[in-house]
C-alpha cells in the first residue's frame, strides 16, 4: 500500500510541475508588437520546473521501488525525502517570487526586436508595483508543494520505522535460537 501512496505523490508532483502556477489579473497585457500571456507553467519557470520534474521522478521511482522490490528496506526513504524537499523548495521559493519569476517570465515570452526582454520585464514590473496587474497562485503550484510535503513525510517514515514491514507479515528481526 505505502509503494502506491508514494507512486501516487510523485505522480502528483510531476502532474502538478505541468499544470498552472501563476494566473496574471486582467488575462493578459499588450505590448507593442505582442502581448504577455496570462498564465505561468511550470515549465515557464525554468530551473523551477525541472526541480520540480526531477522531484516527482524520485517521488515516483521512490514508490516504484517500494511496490517491486520485496526487500527495498530504506533506500525508497532515500530518495523520497529528497524529491519532497525538491519540490517544496521549489514550490515555496516560487510562491515567494511570484512577481519577478512572472515578470521575468513575460519578457522571455514576448520580447520582439522591437521590445527587448529588459524593457518589457521593467514594463510588467511598474504594472505590478502600480498593482495595475496582479498575479495569483494556481493550483499546479500547490499540487507541487502538498505532494512534496507528503513525499517528505512518507520518506520519513520509510527511513525510520521501515513502511510496510508489518503488512508483509513479520514483526522483526527473529531471536537467534542455540
Amino acid at each position: 500500500m505505502w509503494g502506491l501512496v508514494a507512486l501516487a505523490t510523485g505522480v502528483l508532483v510531476a502532474v502538478g510541475a505541468f499544470l498552472d502556477w501563476a494566473r496574471l489579473e486582467p488575462s493578459a497585457i499588450g505590448t507593442p508588437g505582442g502581448t504577455v500571456p496570462g498564465v505561468m507553467q511550470g515549465p515557464d519557470v525554468e530551473v523551477y520546473g525541472m526541480i520540480v520534474l526531477a522531484s516527482g521522478g524520485l517521488l515516483i521511482l521512490a514508490g516504484l521501488l517500494r511496490l517491486i522490490v520485496r526487500r527495498s528496506g530504506r533506500i525508497p526513504g532515500l530518495l523520497a525525502v529528497p524529491g519532497g524537499l525538491g519540490a517544496v523548495g521549489a514550490s515555496i521559493y516560487v510562491l515567494t517570487s511570484l512577481e519577478p519569476l512572472f515578470a521575468d517570465f513575460a519578457g522571455r515570452v514576448a520580447a520582439t526586436p522591437d521590445l527587448s526582454a529588459s524593457n518589457i520585464e521593467r514594463l510588467v514590473s511598474a504594472l505590478l508595483d502600480a498593482g495595475s496587474v496582479s498575479v495569483h497562485p494556481e493550483l499546479g503550484l500547490f499540487l507541487v508543494g502538498g505532494g512534496g510535503v507528503f513525499g517528505v513525510l512518507w520518506g520519513l517514515l520509510g527511513l525510520t520505522r521501515r513502511v510496510g514491514l508489518r503488512s508483509s507479515g513479520q514483526s522483526g528481526p527473529r531471536a537467534h535460537r542455540a
